[in-house]
């Protein structure tokens, strides 16, 4: 059996920076990475973020998938992290049963 806390011990998989092009779906002005990561995870349409750490720590959450309402975001393209989101991101599942 593997530990599920062992992974989060190699944390060089989830801050692996690709090149990336996305719709700017916010802006946050954060401390750390860590604090992007999770405002990305916690943003809806998030699914890459661009941290910019030289003395003025902006985030800018980005949504690479092409959906409807977006043409009117602003685009940018850089260093996004993380590699593939749905590798931090928890799978929500629903249990309650309609009446």
């Amino acid at each position: 059996m593997t530990n599920d806390c062992e992974y989060w011990l190699d944390t060089d998989k989830m801050f692996q920076k690709s090149n990336c092009t996305g719709s700017v779906v916010a802006v946050h002005s954060v401390w750390t990475e860590i604090q992007c990561l999770d405002n990305c995870l916690r943003h809806p349409l998030c699914d890459k973020y661009i941290f910019n750490g030289q003395g003025n720590q902006t985030c800018q959450l980005l949504s690479t998938v092409v959906t409807a309402g977006m043409a009117n975001l602003p685009n940018t393209t850089g260093a996004c992290a993380p590699h593939d989101i749905t590798v931090s991101r928890p799978v929500s599942v629903s249990t309650s049963k309609g009446s």
